[in-house]
């Protein structure tokens, strides 16, 4: 009766012991389960709140959606107030001209890039639709200035590089070489002078 006895207790302690383990894995896996659906609400309440972000940057940036007919034939996409380009857009002339780049009350004003539909191009400073401020230009010849404009004209210190190779730097008036300036020819020769009317006045 003894043995039976201790049979039946192991038997009873093996199985409360299965039982404690088999308690002990559905405790981790309702932890991981509860560790997952709190994560999968994060992600729910991440993607909710992205999908606002979503909406709101569409209604603001929904005006570049628009395209607006201007009476010169042209096309402009961009920020529009008051019933004229403000802010950053694009605008598009039937000839090919491309600018891109920063307008107030409808002109080119700030910062922008024109691309003319013969190659050449101009990056830099505008204002009231003029080349004004520092900028670079270029021409599909390989003509280059770099340096500072004034109502859509070289005017200040700046840098010319011909096609050629020929290089001025120095000060610019009106579109014309005027003032202390450095000439290299594309042979090598170099003149630093005064010049007057885009002319070597002396050197």
């Amino acid at each position: 009766v003894g043995v039976l006895v201790r049979a039946c207790v192991t038997a009873m302690e093996e199985a409360v012991q299965a039982l404690q383990a088999e308690l002990q894995e559905m405790r981790s896996e309702l932890q991981t389960a509860r560790s997952e659906a709190a994560m999968a609400a994060g992600l729910a309440s991440e993607v909710d709140s992205l999908r606002s972000e979503l909406r709101s940057l569409q209604d603001e940036m929904s005006f570049f959606v628009k395209r607006h007919e201007l009476a010169d034939g042209s096309t402009y996409v961009g920020g529009y107030e008051r019933g004229k380009a403000n802010g950053q857009g694009r605008r598009s002339w039937p000839n090919g001209d491309i600018y891109e780049g920063n307008f107030k009350d409808g002109v080119m004003e700030g910062y922008g890039v024109l691309t003319w539909h013969d190659g050449s191009g101009f990056e830099g400073d505008w204002e009231g639709g003029k080349r004004h401020g520092r900028g670079d230009y270029k021409t599909p010849e390989g003509d280059h200035y770099s340096g500072m404009w004034k109502d859509d004209k070289r005017h200040g210190k700046g840098k010319q590089i011909e096609s050629g190779g020929d290089m001025y730097q120095g000060e610019w008036v009106n579109d014309l070489r005027e003032g202390k300036g450095t000439y290299k020819s594309a042979d090598g020769d170099s003149y630093t002078c005064l010049w007057r009317a885009d002319k070597m006045n002396g050197h």
